[in-house]
């Protein structure tokens, strides 16, 4: 059973970061751990629900914020 997590989906463009249902699906050859877009953004990220994105973990103070970089966009 794969694990769903939340993320926060971030852009380059000006954008404002949106929270996104991710599914982790593997770890890439290169150490980066890709997961599926569970739900359609609200905002033109120019990514789209099914599409498989790299993501990342910071930790803060009240916890640890994952994010994924909508690397996708076409500019």
């Amino acid at each position: 059973m794969a694990d769903d997590i939340q993320a926060m989906l971030l852009s380059e463009r000006d954008l404002q970061p949106e929270m996104v249902w991710m599914r982790l699906e593997a770890l890439a050859e290169d150490g980066l751990i890709l997961a599926n877009l569970l739900n359609e953004p609200n905002q033109d990220f120019g990514v789209h629900e099914g599409d498989q994105l790299p993501i990342g973990f910071h930790e803060v103070d009240s916890g640890i914020v994952c994010f994924a970089l909508a690397e996708g966009e076409k500019g």
